[in-house]
């Protein structure tokens, strides 16, 4: 059982893996893993894409 906003969820780990698959060259690796804690579940995903500029992570979209 995991208590959590299903919408929220949902959207958030179908755009994380949109961008994945975008922006991960033909031949490249998508890797996914999931932890289970004893309060929380902690998901990794991580690709050989080009990445976000340091720079520009954490950072909100502007109009």
């Amino acid at each position: 059982m995991l208590a959590h906003d299903r919408k929220w969820t949902s959207e958030a780990l179908f755009n994380i893996l949109d961008n994945a698959v975008k922006y991960t060259p033909a031949g490249g690796n998508i890797q996914i893993s999931v932890q289970i804690w004893e309060f929380y579940v902690k998901i990794n995903i991580t690709d050989s894409g080009k990445g976000i500029a340091e720079g520009r992570q954490g950072m909100t979209a502007q109009p």
